[in-house]
């Protein structure tokens, strides 16, 4: 069984990629991209398209609508102040089609591609719900080898091992300020760039030059950034965070 799952279902001018970075996880993302005017399709990386994060509880609602148990779901995202309406419909005139809407992108989907949706969406959240609601296994500090369970304390936000790894790693240039080199060398931090795709109250997820989606924790990014600019910023981060991540090599 894999660890990460990631599906595209475009159209001629629309598109939604549906990952999940890790079963572990009780969350997925959908990033809807269309193509520009120049025929070119929006890029993640700079900024473009939009993503979004959907817990347990909207999956199984999304898999009520394509299961054809419910005829539709509507709900909304709210961040400050914008608010992101999302939208599963059936389109009644053609019984074998369904819209999905997310702000102001729309995607149709014909049979084929609803049934690798459905069946996408219900092995994803019966994987998640086996290994993203249980407990962990560690050693026993009693140093006796034998394996106890701990919980998952009610704080925990994101795993920092989340890592999307694609089949050709690409080795992302680190670009470090001439004024800042003694000062990543002393503290163990590298300048990078990168995108941001998502936040919690201790993570931002960020999309690097390679195409590379982490989640970050925010005590391991050590220079100002801009939640609301989903441009490329800079940002300095502690060096073994990216190590362990493989973000460079």
């Amino acid at each position: 069984m894999v660890d990460l799952h990631s599906r595209s279902f475009f159209g001629q001018h629309t598109g939604i990629i549906v990952k999940s970075p890790s079963k572990q996880d009780d969350f997925i993302f959908f990033t809807c991209l269309r193509k520009k005017k120049d025929g070119v399709w929006e890029k993640p990386s700079q900024g473009e398209g939009k993503t979004i994060k959907f817990s347990l509880e909207e999956m199984a609602l999304i898999l009520q609508v394509l299961s054809k148990e419910s005829d539709a779901w509507t709900t909304y995202h709210s961040f400050k102040e914008e608010k992101t309406v999302i939208n599963f419909k059936w389109d009644n005139s053609k019984k074998e089609q369904i819209y999905i809407t997310i702000e102001d992108y729309k995607k149709s989907l014909q049979t084929s591609q609803i049934i690798i949706f459905r069946m996408l969406m219900e092995h994803m959240l019966v994987e998640k719900i086996e290994f993203a609601t249980g407990s962990i296994l560690k050693l026993s500090d009693s140093g006796n080898g034998k394996i106890s369970k701990e919980e998952y304390p009610d704080n925990l936000v994101i795993k920092e091992e989340i890592i999307e790894v694609p089949e050709k790693h690409q080795k992302v240039k680190k670009n470090v300020k001439t004024s800042d080199k003694k000062k990543s060398i002393n503290n163990k931090t590298t300048w990078i760039k990168g995108s941001i795709m998502g936040s919690s109250d201790k993570a931002l997820l960020i999309m690097f030059e390679n195409n590379l989606e982490v989640w970050l924790p925010r005590s391991t990014i050590h220079s100002d950034y801009k939640i609301e600019n989903k441009g490329i910023q800079e940002f300095s981060i502690d060096a073994w965070i990216l190590k362990k991540n493989n973000i460079f090599f």
